[in-house]
């Protein structure tokens, strides 16, 4: 079985001048688990580095990953800010994660 999914992105900019982002994962066929971990470890200091470096008056952004495995609901939360980004962009994305400070991630997936 090949990696695949689909997502849907959902951004919002709160009222407390959070960028919110909701992303759900949906039609899940991967060959294990920390593969899915890795990938979205991989997307989450992407988007991290990409929101960090925009232009805007926004400092701090959460990604709220959403998704179905064993007929379950998991879920990944990170929350972070432009200096925390900054200050570990350089390590990899598991280290990257492992770094930043508001995060929850469901039981299988860490």
């Amino acid at each position: 079985m090949g990696k695949s999914y689909n997502y849907q992105i959902n951004p919002e900019v709160r009222d407390n001048g959070e960028l919110f982002v909701v992303i759900n994962i949906k039609d899940i066929q991967i060959n294990s688990i920390n593969e899915l971990k890795s990938q979205i470890y991989n997307i989450s200091k992407s988007l991290f580095i990409l929101l960090s470096e925009t232009i805007t008056d926004v400092n701090s952004f959460a990604l709220s990953f959403n998704m179905i495995l064993d007929k379950t609901r998991k879920n990944i939360f990170i929350r972070s800010n432009k200096n925390e980004i900054s200050t570990n962009k350089q390590f990899s994305p598991e280290e990257f994660i492992k770094r930043l400070g508001n995060k929850l991630i469901d039981d299988i997936l860490k």
